[in-house]
């Protein structure tokens, strides 16, 4: 490895891929809406200490939709809507605008289903283009998700 995150020479061809799961002391509806409702999106999305914006929202497959993580800087993305099955489903491109995996299409698809005690999401992030990308994609799904439990439970 070269230490190039982004992979567009040494690892193009390769796809790492983060699957994840937590379950959460919410019903299903509750954390199908903080992932598709755009202000509840702004209200959680991002690793702790980061807050997101939500510039665009057209939540019908084939929409897109671009938010900006914000930090010391912005951290820009976007991508479309790839599949919806409402309380079920969710798939989308996941596309950074900025930094060294800039323009790298991934793909981000969610589950969600009932479980004892709350609901299980189900997250898999596909098309990272080398392991540290995968690393630092990984650490920061961590992050969000702790933030997305934080948000249901307040």
């Amino acid at each position: 490895m070269d230490g190039n995150l982004s992979g567009k020479k040494t690892d193009a061809a390769i796809d790492h891929v983060i699957n994840m799961s937590r379950v959460f002391a919410a019903p299903r509806i509750a954390v199908w809406k903080a992932w598709t409702e755009p202000d509840q999106v702004a209200a959680w999305m991002g690793p702790p200490g980061i807050k997101s914006k939500v510039d665009t929202w057209d939540f019908r497959v084939g929409g897109r939709y671009h938010l900006t993580m914000q930090e010391d800087d912005d951290h820009p993305l976007g991508g479309e809507f790839l599949e919806i099955i409402e309380g079920e489903r969710l798939a989308m491109t996941w596309t950074w605008e900025h930094g060294v995996l800039d323009g790298v299409e991934m793909v981000v698809e969610l589950g969600f289903r009932d479980v004892d005690g709350g609901t299980e999401l189900a997250l898999t992030h596909t098309r990272l283009p080398t392991e540290k990308a995968h690393d630092m994609h990984a650490g920061g799904w961590q992050g969000c998700l702790s933030e997305l439990e934080a948000y249901l439970t307040a």
